[in-house]
Order: structure tokens, then sequence, then C-alpha cells
């Protein structure tokens, strides 16, 4: 698709949708008028803006803020679904605009950076060809299904209208006999001048006898908006979402709360994070069956409860609202006491390292901050002790006191549960408890269990 700009400096330096950060009274009331409306043109929008909505409709439904002046594209929100083109024989219409009020209520999202404009020119003229319309297969707004960071959604884009369109300073650009918009239709006869504030498409193509969108006339125009039921809370003005000040900011209830968020902090997970865990606590296991350093073969050491350490990489997936996936691998240290005596060999500890890898389910009761979970994993546990020998110690044959070193390495499988609670204003702070137990893969040994508290984040 092409987009095209005006040649005039104007264009250029129209770069954001946002209203101007002190806005005076009358356009704070006319923002609000603004607020009502569900089918917005976004003509005004510039070309960077209506390039990246398109971009993002190839991917899914398409998430907005909708709040007093400004819309915005959720670039890291996204609904469940897709959307399909239905072509529409041509159509064109334009307007203009002579003051004020007339272009907060016809052109909306873009009125604030276009009063410079039309107080220069007097009028604004809009001129558009619409071919047809991209349409969200059987979407429901009350059933919309959100992925991602979606703490200001408001509204889900269901459909929106394409084709070409110019918008000039002055009035109608052409008068005489048969009115011609785009140089679509016949009879224009003279044409004023004027400066091309914002353009789209090509006119020549809308005349493409096709099913698909035409390449060079697949401008969006008009979007078509649903509500999202969390954002509108049935009120009369969709366009602001409940829980939300008058400044557009999100009012957010503290984790835990048994008041849901109105902003959609109860919402899904941003979709994939990368994270990274700390985790400390205590560690025990039955007898472990190392290698007997002095008369071979193995020996059993008691081992019983000690501290452990350890650190974990991973990753984070919303599979739905409430319910993420995680897969973390990781390294721990523990140190264990012993009561092995054999021989007249004594050791007074065991060395324990553990590589890990890990996948978990976790469940938040109604997408809120606390959460609960299960999983499965397995570790690699290497264990060393070192064994002393007395001097008569007579079945070694020792004269004097040697130490050596006794290893073991076990293939564990564990089972773990875990819950704690996300923090922070994007969910990325993870606390919580962990606890687990398994049991050898490659020997007959004793369960080993652990209870470990840790603390993650999430890498954005």
């Amino acid at each position: 698709m092409l987009l095209c700009c005006g040649p005039l400096p104007a264009c250029a330096a129209s770069v954001s949708t946002a209203p101007p950060r002190n806005p005076d009274a009358g356009q704070v009331a006319r923002c609000s008028v603004r607020a009502s409306q569900e089918r917005p043109l976004v003509t005004e929008w510039p070309a960077t803006e209506r390039s990246r909505l398109e971009s993002r409709a190839a991917n899914g439904l398409i998430v907005v803020s909708y709040s007093g002046c400004e819309m915005r594209v959720l670039d890291r929100c996204q609904a469940k679904g897709h959307y399909r083109f239905t072509r529409t024989s041509l159509a064109t219409d334009g307007f203009t605009v002579s003051n004020e009020d007339e272009l907060y209520a016809r052109l909306p999202l873009g009125a604030a950076t276009l009063e410079g404009a039309l107080k220069r020119a007097g009028a604004l003229t809009l001129s558009y060809a619409v071919v047809g319309q991209y349409d969200a297969d059987d979407f429901d707004p009350s059933k919309a299904e959100l992925s991602g960071d979606c703490a200001r959604a408001s509204h889900v884009i269901s459909g929106y209208a394409v084709g070409a369109f110019k918008m000039s300073t002055g009035a109608s650009g052409e008068t005489g006999g048969g009115a011609s918009v785009l140089g679509v239709g016949a009879g224009a006869v003279h044409k004023t001048s004027q400066n091309v504030l914002r353009a789209g498409g090509d006119p020549d193509a809308c005349t493409t006898k096709s099913a698909a969108a035409p390449e060079h006339c697949s401008t969006p125009i008009q979007l078509f908006l649903a509500a999202l039921p969390s954002a509108s809370g049935g009120s009369d003005h969709p366009g602001t979402a409940q829980g939300t000040s008058s400044a557009g900011s999100p009012v957010r209830e503290a984790p835990g709360s048994d008041k849901p968020p109105a902003d959609g902090a109860r919402d899904a997970l941003p979709s994939t994070r990368f994270l990274m865990y700390a985790m400390g606590g205590a560690v025990g296991a039955g007898q472990l069956k190392l290698d007997d350093p002095f008369v071979g073969g193995t020996s059993k050491f008691d081992g019983k409860v000690g501290p452990s350490v350890s650190g974990w990489i991973g990753l984070r997936y919303a599979l739905e609202r409430n319910v993420d996936f995680q897969a973390r691998v990781g390294m721990g240290f523990a140190w264990l006491p012993s009561t092995y005596e054999r021989y007249g060999g004594k050791s007074t500890s065991l060395r324990l390292i553990t590589p890990s890898g890990e996948v978990t389910f976790r469940w938040r009761p109604g997408a809120g901050a606390f959460y609960a979970g299960a999983g499965l994993g397995g570790h690699i546990l290497l264990a060393t002790a070192e064994v002393t020998t007395s001097p008569d110690d007579i079945a070694v044959l020792a004269t004097d006191a040697h130490t050596k070193t006794t290893t073991g390495t076990f293939l564990f499988g564990h089972g773990l549960a875990d819950a704690g609670m996300l923090l922070g204003d994007r969910q990325q702070w993870d606390v919580g408890i962990r606890a687990g137990g398994g049991t050898t893969i490659t020997f007959d040994v004793p369960l080993q269990f652990w209870a470990t508290l840790g603390v993650g984040r999430t890498l954005d």
C-alpha cells in the first residue's frame, strides 16, 4: 500500500494525535463530545500512525486506548481474531469545516493539531473515496480474549473502511458543473488553489475492479469501534474508559485488592517475557549413595536438612487472561550435614550442585495479582564430600590420616507447587514461595524435598 503526504511543510509538522499538554477549557469540552463517537475518521492521523494501524491489523484484532482527545494503538495488546475484507461499490464523499466546533465534531482525533491550519486558512476540506471494509469475523466485545499489556485498553477496532483521501486548506477545490471527488467522477471544470495537508492512496487505483483491496487504494479512512465491557462500564460515552482520571491517567487499585481495577489491570499478562529469579531456602535428602574412595563400591550418607540458594532464567507466556506458562533453567547450591561413618572414615557435610529445569502452569483467580501453580521438573544432583580416615583404620591399612573426595551423580525428577503475587505497574515483579520433592531416576534413593522463597523480575 502507498501512503502519500502533501508537498508542504504543514504535513510533516503534524506528527502526533495527542492534544496540547495544557488544553484550554474549550478543548476539554469539545473532547468530551468527541468521546461519544464510535466511528471516527482517521484521515487526520499522520501517515506513520495510519501505517502502523495497517501493519498491526495483519497480526490480529487491534486494541486501542480511546479517551479524551486521543486514541492510541496498543502495540503490546492484542485481541484474538482476524479481519476479513469485503469489496463494496466505489463511494465518494467529502465535507468542509470552517470553525473549531465543526473541526472537533468531524475530525476529533487530529483536531488539536489542525486548529492552527484552520485559523490560517479559514476552512479545511476533506474528500475521500471508499472501496471496501475490513471486518472482524464473529467478534463479540463481551467475550473478547485479550493478550499482552492491556492495562489501558478501552476499545477493539471491529472494522475499518479503506480507500483514498485528500485533506486540503480552503473550501472545496472544485467548482462548476457536476461534482467530482478526488478526481473520481465527472464534471469538474475548475479547481481553486489549495494546499494539501494530508493525503493517502491513489484515486486512480480506486477504480480497479478486483475482489481484494486495491494495492494503492487501501488507506484506512474510518474506524468502527467496539467498547470493551471492562472499560466502558455501560457508559453512554464509550470513548472514556471507566477508572481513568479526567487527564486520562489510569486509576489503579493496590495489589490483592478485592475491588477489580477498572482500567484493565486484571487482564492478560504481557504475552511473552523473559525473566530472572533469585531463590533461597532449604533442601533435604535421605540416604545418598556416593562412591567410596577407600574400599570401592558405594557408601550411604545419611543426609539431613540444610540451606540452599539458586538462580534461574526463563520465559513466561500468557495462555489465557488468567493462566500463564513458565519454562526455567537454573543452577542451585546446597549444603547438607551428614552422619557418614564407616571403617574409620568420617564426613561432616555434603556439598550439592544442582543444574535444574522446570515447567509450570499458574492460575490467577480473577486475573488478579495473586497466583497459584503446579509444575514438573528435573535436576542433576552433583554431590561431593571430603572423607577422612583415622590413623588406626585397620580395614584400609592406614598408618596416618587420609582425606579423599567422594562423589555421586544423580538424575532427579520432581514435582512442585508455588504461590505468590505479581507486583509493579506491568506486573513485572514476582514474589512467591515454591516447594516440591522427588526421587532419583538413576538409583534407588529416598525422597528429596526442598522449599524456597523467590523474587523474580521480567526483562522487558
